[in-house]
């Protein structure tokens, strides 16, 4: 089964996000689940990324449940893990549903993938690497295929798509985003894979042109903000 955020984005029933430190992997994993729960699924949340304990989706645990997402978190040391320790619900939600969204941070949560990718049906799933081309190591369509490959080795998944991601945080702009882009689809051509969509900021939409990019774009929403920005919930 897919489901669709609108009419141009299209996803697979189980969406796996890899992404290196700064891609901004998790905010996407989070804007995903709450699109996906405010359509009306029956969603759920794996965070597997414990490479950054201050900003990792699970950390919002409480307010997505009361939501009605459920947070799925892989206990122990990850790098040591050893798959039959690994909570039940994560081989159901693999299998048989819900909608879910794995947040899989670097080569630590891509093992773990890679301990469960026999469980992982064929059509109903899809990976993608979050890029933010701004960050380290992520500046040339060299270091963004070995990127994919290095995460396709590690966890026994294809990568299927690229997800653009570059920005400057607060001080970004639609321009910074092109660039990213422009960067992101050529390793794209040269993996065989499509670019999947481009996350902006949802403040900069409004300043959007049909113009701009040739594909979907993704509105994110800020979630993971540092300790000092957030207002208490509800």
């Amino acid at each position: 089964m897919r489901v669709a955020f609108d009419r141009e984005i299209e996803f697979a029933r189980v969406i796996v996000l890899f992404g290196a430190f700064g891609s901004g992997k998790s905010e996407i994993a989070l804007n995903l689940a709450h699109r996906l729960r405010a359509q009306g699924h029956d969603t759920a949340l794996v965070d597997a990324d414990y490479y950054k304990p201050l900003f990792r989706s699970g950390g919002f645990k409480n307010p997505l449940e009361k939501r009605g997402i459920r947070v799925i978190l892989p206990p122990g040391e990850l790098a040591h893990a050893d798959v039959t320790a690994l909570p039940p619900e994560i081989y159901g939600v693999i299998e048989t549903g819900p909608n879910v969204v794995f947040d899989v941070g670097g080569e630590t949560g891509a093992r773990v993938l890679g301990a469960l990718a026999g469980r992982f049906r064929p059509g109903s799933y899809e990976t993608l690497l979050v890029v933010n081309t701004r960050r380290p190591d992520a500046r040339t369509a060299d270091a963004l295929v070995d990127a994919a490959e290095r995460m396709k080795a590690i966890s026994r998944l294809p990568v299927a798509g690229l997800a653009a991601n570059t920005n400057l945080g607060p001080a970004s702009t639609i321009e910074v985003a092109r660039e990213g882009y422009q960067l992101a689809a050529e390793a794209a051509r040269r993996l065989g894979v499509p670019v999947k969509f481009v996350a902006l900021d949802e403040g900069l939409m409004d300043r959007l042109s049909p113009d701009d990019f040739p594909l979907p774009v993704l509105p994110v929403r800020r979630y993971l903000l540092p300790p000092w920005e957030v207002e208490e919930e509800d």
